[in-house]
């Protein structure tokens, strides 16, 4: 199979399970707010942020040994892909370790995040749950790690997919049931953990190679990239972390659980999205650093531009489909008292475009290896978006509009521009200028899409959820059709033209 089937394969079903998944997590979501309320949302959503901030143990690794593997499996030295998962498994134990013993500390401070009076009960062992919920996965992650390299992640995501559906149903029936949040953690617990020994078999007897004893050590090069690439992430991870996990705690601590329960709605809709182009492009990183250590840098800047106006015309799709039935959606499904402003909307469709299109810069970092070149833009990208957030908050009394707006200005100054230079410069040592352009004016084509689209959702009324998918589908239709026409003629269109056609002519 190669690099484009295995590509489109992987996008497919990851595509796929993503679509599954988003509508599980929405009935999931419905019956959670019904049956728990906002504050056990808004907890939800602290304990998910907290997790993010001790999984900075981890350092990137994965990224690191995701590249490393790349150019072993491509030559077929599996000794050195044994050498390598050997010495991945070793760290991912004692980082669960780490991150445990980390958890148990950080748990004996969660209520001081909490705003005086907007609590719930037994908050520490609820957290207690969710970080063992969280650590079981460090113990299996160097099998998932040689699937993905290998170019075949959609075996992950079908495992995942199977578990997710089964825990997504238990954990239902037990809200509906006995209204327990306690009970809907151990069973998150139960599930991840049956997901990983599964995967950990399939490994087992898809790659044998595995099982076998071998005295092969990492060698000193591939050792010394492994440490330059996870420095690199470890400081990614730090921005990535501030850009989304900061937003909650900020919030908790500032305005209440309940604002946190009402925004958690809002960003399930934009992470699902999210993660829906997020999972299509991280099945396509492998083929990309095959892509990487066989053609030139000339061929791979071309796919880069192709990469970044697909992801673009797909970005401003989606932001279009959201804005347009993000409010009904709400009202029909959670009622009006959780519905936000239109001015908070706007910040956060904005909010999802930009982060969303760097699924594109993101992805070719991955693939490239050029993590070492990021290590200082999130010291800066956390101290603009942390700073100008809480001069928002305590200044402007802005409250979750001067969070948003600090997210957003951290994505504006730090990351449009540094991303874009460091694959450019380091990755193909080419000029970035055109590039940039462009990458800047996708950027400007989502902030008119935003505003355009909330024109015209105030002048409409929806209150059912056939209208609501319709409208959705309709935004999404017409923004694609527009964006596909106005961009007919460039390079990076008739590329996607011409593969799509050549793929359904090969299938008819």
């Amino acid at each position: 199979m190669g690099r484009l089937n295995n590509s489109i394969t992987n996008s497919a079903v990851a595509i796929g399970a993503q679509i599954i998944t988003m509508v599980l997590q929405f009935v999931l979501q419905i019956t959670f707010a019904t049956h728990l309320g906002e504050k056990y949302l808004g907890a939800n959503g602290l304990f998910v942020n907290v997790l993010g901030y001790l999984a900075l143990v981890e350092l990137g690794l994965g990224f690191a040994i995701s590249f490393a593997l790349y150019k072993p499996l491509a030559n077929k030295e599996y000794d050195k892909v044994k050498s390598i998962l050997s010495f991945y498994k070793k760290m991912y134990i004692l980082i669960g370790m780490v991150i445990f013993a980390s958890g148990l500390i950080v748990m004996q401070f969660i209520p001081f995040l909490i705003k005086e009076g907007t609590g719930i009960p037994n908050v520490k062992f609820m957290f207690f749950l969710y970080l063992v919920s969280s650590v079981v996965t460090y113990f299996f992650a160097h099998f998932q790690s040689l699937i993905i390299a290998d170019q075949k992640s959609y075996i992950t995501m079908i495992n995942q997919l199977i578990f997710k559906v089964f825990q997504s149903c238990a954990q239902i029936y037990v809200l509906m049931n006995f209204q327990s949040y306690e009970l809907y953690l151990i069973i998150m617990i139960l599930c991840g953990l049956g997901a990983n020994l599964n995967v950990a078999r399939i490994v087992r007897n898809k790659y044998p190679f595995i099982i076998e004893k071998s005295n092969h050590k990492i060698d000193k090069e591939t050792l010394v990239d492994i440490k330059k690439n996870v420095v690199g992430t470890f400081s990614g991870k730090i921005g990535s972390l501030v850009v989304t996990s900061t937003d909650n705690i900020l919030i908790s601590k500032f305005i209440g659980l309940g604002m946190v329960g009402l925004y958690s709605n809002y960003a399930l809709i934009t992470a699902a999205l999210t993660t829906l182009l997020g999972q299509a492009m991280n099945s396509t990183v492998a083929s990309f650093g095959n892509f990487a250590v066989t053609e030139s840098k000339n061929k791979q800047s071309a796919m880069y531009e192709v990469l970044m106006c697909f992801v673009s015309v797909i970005t401003i799709s989606e932001t279009v489909a959201f804005v347009l039935a993000v409010q009904p959606f709400i009202t029909v499904f959670f009622g009006g008292d959780f519905v936000l402003s239109r001015t908070l909307v706007c910040l956060i469709a904005i909010n999802f475009g930009f982060g969303s299109l760097r699924s594109a810069p993101l992805t070719q970092i991955s693939a490239l290896g050029v993590f070492w070149h990021l290590k200082y833009k999130s010291i800066v990208e956390a101290g603009i978006n942390l700073a100008i957030s809480l001069i928002m908050i305590m200044a402007f009394k802005m409250g979750l509009a001067g969070v948003l707006i600090g997210t957003i200005c951290s994505n504006v100054f730090v990351n449009l521009s540094w991303e874009t230079m460091v694959i450019f410069r380091h990755g193909f040592k080419l000029s970035v200028r055109r590039a940039l352009m462009k990458y800047i004016g996708y950027h400007a084509l989502v902030v008119g899409a935003v505003l355009i689209s909330l024109k015209v959702a105030a002048s409409l009324q929806v209150d059912s959820v056939v209208m609501i998918v319709l409208l959705a589908i309709a935004g999404f239709t017409t923004s694609l059709s527009l964006l596909t026409v106005a961009m007919f003629n460039t390079k990076e269109m008739k590329f996607i033209r011409d593969r799509v056609l050549s793929i359904v002519g090969a299938t008819s």
